[in-house]
């Protein structure tokens, strides 16, 4: 079945290819445009759209297409100066070679470095899919949240003993577990809009599914949460010192730990950034993931 799917995406890229190819030629003569800049836009968009739309077909994830899509421009490439050299002698092949050798260059910068949307990936996930990768990311959400308190905990006790009466175990539907969902949604939900993993006018289905996945009597009180953190408007800032704010508040010995904010302000971004990443991971999307990864070490 993929062998088949790969193969009508190649037939479609070669068809698409040699439509937009005919469509600009003729275009030319009719307007009697031969200048560089149409004889580019005729090699480098022709190519560059007919490959974007034949991927839709493809199987695999966004991963294994990019490198398709760069290995397309590679052979494109090798191909394009061996016909420099057998057309030597024809100076105008010799010039549309060229000319067609630059766009794919150009066209693999574009694909690897610029990610110019000509056409948007396919999402990776349709409503039905919902319940699944709900549960999927919640059960990823959770297993952070709970090694991030225990992280933090087990810093507070390194600084001072008042600490050690403070459990580092993360109690499943507690106040600090509920306000920690409520920050890991409002970090995730707009991640992934910007990212097109779920499709537009979608998001508000995902996420109820993903909210009811995540809690159990707790539903409401997280939503005051999320809402409270998305008054921030992403700002990190902000961000820090209202769940700083409300971890302190939830904890016992507010007054012994009130001087050691600075542990949890200072571990509020990676957290953020982490729940991201295991969002990204659920969807398929190593390579976003990876990105994020990259952050981590700054």
């Amino acid at each position: 079945m993929k062998i088949f799917r790969w193969i009508l995406a190649a037939i479609v890229t070669i068809i698409v290819q040699f439509v937009l190819s005919i469509l600009i030629y003729n275009l030319q003569h009719l307007f009697n445009l031969f200048s560089v800049a149409i004889i580019f836009m005729r090699y480098f968009m022709s190519v560059f759209i007919a490959v974007k739309i034949g991927l839709l077909i493809a199987p695999g994830n966004r991963r294994t297409k990019d490198k398709v899509f760069i290995i397309f421009y590679l052979v494109s490439i090798l191909l394009i100066v061996i016909n420099l050299f057998i057309n030597h002698s024809d100076s105008v092949r010799i010039s549309s070679a060229t000319l067609e050798c630059f766009g794919n260059i150009l066209g693999m910068f574009c694909a690897i470095k610029l990610k110019i949307p000509i056409i948007n990936r396919k999402f990776i996930i349709s409503p039905k899919d919902f319940p699944i990768i709900a549960k999927k990311i919640s059960n990823e959400l959770r297993s952070l949240r709970e090694k991030w308190f225990f992280s933090l905990i087990s810093e507070m006790e390194k600084e001072s003993t008042v600490f050690e009466i403070i459990s580092p175990i993360l109690v499943e539907g507690s106040n600090i577990d509920t306000a920690l969902k409520g920050f890991q949604l409002t970090c995730i939900m707009g991640f992934c809009m910007k990212r097109n993993y779920i499709k537009f006018g979608k998001s508000a289905p995902f996420e109820t599914e993903l909210k009811k996945s995540m809690t159990k009597d707790d539903y409401s009180k997280c939503e005051l949460y999320q809402e409270r953190y998305l008054d921030c408007q992403g700002d990190i800032k902000c961000l820090e010192n209202k769940l700083t704010a409300d971890i302190l508040k939830l904890l016992e010995y507010i007054s012994e730990v009130v001087s050691f904010d600075y542990i949890i302000k200072r571990s509020v971004p990676p957290f953020a950034i982490l729940s991201q990443v295991v969002t990204a991971i659920s969807f398929g999307d190593e390579k976003t993931a990876n990105e994020l990864k990259k952050l981590l070490r700054f």
